[in-house]
């Protein structure tokens, strides 16, 4: 995964400089931008210029999309071969593994957000932000976005891939979208506001803040947590109850954006 990371990180590049090329153009036009917009394209060239910040992001949603390929290809059944449980009915054991599979999906997306440390990742340059005129809660609010137009793509497209082979039913499918975009969600939210509490800005290298953070080792944990209650509550209760976790997850999401939206980044 890294290897085809490093592969394509070059033209990564050259598309960000091209956009770059764009912006300018456009600003030469006349042609007004929506700052959230502006701020939300900061943050995603950001992402993709910083190689480690990069790699170490994308790695969680291409986990996801290539899980729900390599299921969809291979069926429940041969998931359940491959799990081999001794003592466990072959047909049950599939049963377990496609009512847990939602859960993978989101425990994948929710195991490197981007928000965790993108304001420690301002670094020295934070006093753009600082003197932006803009609320501090506008830029938290482009952190998330910029989280969640990676997340929630890779979730849905996942979740829908997943669904063909493993969803039993309307809800087993609603609930194999549900779960990785509200694990992506809630690790967006939460790791915005675990950053905007306690930003880390006296790094050498960006591997500080995007691997050795307490932050982002706090969101991930989190989101483990949240992947397993989760899929316990799945596999006890049914999809229904999985589909209520979500929406449980979404409404935690909420309260730690608006936690976060009130945080001022201006005297960090």
């Amino acid at each position: 995964m890294v290897a085809v990371l490093a592969r394509f990180l070059v033209p990564l590049n050259s598309l960000l400089a091209a956009g770059g090329a764009r912006v300018s153009a456009a600003a030469e036009s006349g042609k007004a931008r929506h700052p959230l917009h502006a701020m939300v394209a900061k943050e995603l060239r950001l992402w993709v210029a910083t190689p480690t910040y990069l790699m170490n992001t994308a790695v969680g949603p291409a986990l996801a999309l290539l899980a729900a390929v390599s299921a969809a290809v291979a069926g429940p059944q041969a998931l359940a071969s491959a799990a081999n449980v001794p003592g466990v009915d072959h047909d049950a054991l599939a049963g377990l593994v496609s009512a847990a599979f939602p859960w993978v999906l989101g425990l994948c997306v929710a195991m490197t957000p981007l928000s965790a440390s993108s304001v420690s990742l301002e670094g020295s340059a934070r006093w753009v932000a600082q003197t932006a005129p803009v609320p501090s809660a506008a830029i938290v609010r482009s952190k998330v976005a910029a989280n969640l137009l990676v997340a929630v793509p890779a979730s849905l497209v996942a979740g829908v891939i997943a669904s063909l082979s493993l969803a039993g039913g309307p809800a087993d499918a609603a609930l194999m979208v549900a779960a990785p975009v509200s694990c992506g969600l809630l690790a967006s939210c939460l790791g915005v506001l675990l950053d905007a509490r306690r930003p880390r800005f006296d790094w050498a290298s960006a591997y500080e803040p995007v691997k050795r953070s307490a932050n982002v080792a706090i969101c991930v944990g989190a989101g483990v947590a949240a992947s397993f209650a989760g899929g316990g509550a799945t596999l006890l209760a049914g999809p229904c109850a999985g589909i209520a976790a979500s929406m449980a997850m979404a409404a935690l999401s909420v309260l730690a954006w608006k936690a976060a939206s009130r945080v001022s980044l201006q005297d960090r």
